[in-house]
């Protein structure tokens, strides 16, 4: 054993010890990101810790990813996605672990009203998609090739799955019902 893999080790434990994971996984391919948190305004995702948190209200957040797909299920956010990029079409499904993830609807957006981190990779238009599940009517995630996930809309009062199918959810963007990704690494963006 040498001293880098007796530090890991130690690292390793201490986490353990402390009740945390390390940000990296041990098979980098179910890992979401280095880091493993992302934050949506209010609402975020700490796959270390494998904690949903909105507000004072946290839940359990699953990280049901593999080789082949990033995958997630808490009370926000139960999502599957292809790591590996492929054609979008509306209706296209895609099921892992027991979550099914659908294109709702896609158009070109442009970035003249938007702010936050999608504005650092991507400055021109780009094909904007809404996923969602319709067994799961009031979450919708919105998603880029480019970026990943960018924003999720959520409102237990409204059927923002159905509202997606009909275009797109820009109405509720102003709204306490979107939150834009405000963390700097990619969440669930597809590679080539």
């Amino acid at each position: 054993m040498n001293g880098r893999t007796s530090c890991f080790g130690i690292a390793l434990l201490l986490a353990d010890i402390l009740g945390s994971r390390p940000a990296v996984a041990d098979d980098q391919s179910e890992a979401w990101s280095n880091r493993g948190v992302f934050a949506f305004n209010d609402l975020v995702f700490d796959f270390q810790k494998e904690l949903e948190v909105v507000g004072p209200i946290s839940s359990h957040l699953e990280n049901c990813s593999d080789k082949s797909f990033f995958c997630a299920k808490g009370g926000y956010l139960r999502v599957a996605l292809p790591r590996r990029c492929e054609s979008l079409q509306i209706g296209k499904v895609w099921t892992h672990s027991g979550v099914m993830t659908k294109v709702l609807s896609s158009h070109q957006e442009g970035f003249a009203g938007r702010q936050g981190i999608a504005l650092l990779e991507a400055p021109g238009p780009y094909a904007d998609y809404l996923l969602g599940d319709p067994a799961f009517p009031h979450t919708v995630v919105e998603y880029t090739i480019e970026r990943g996930i960018v924003g999720i809309y959520h409102d237990s009062r409204v059927d923002l799955v159905s509202e997606a199918m009909l275009g797109d959810l820009r109405k509720y963007e102003h709204q306490p019902t979107y939150r834009e990704l405000v963390t700097l690494d990619k969440f669930g963006a597809c590679s080539p």
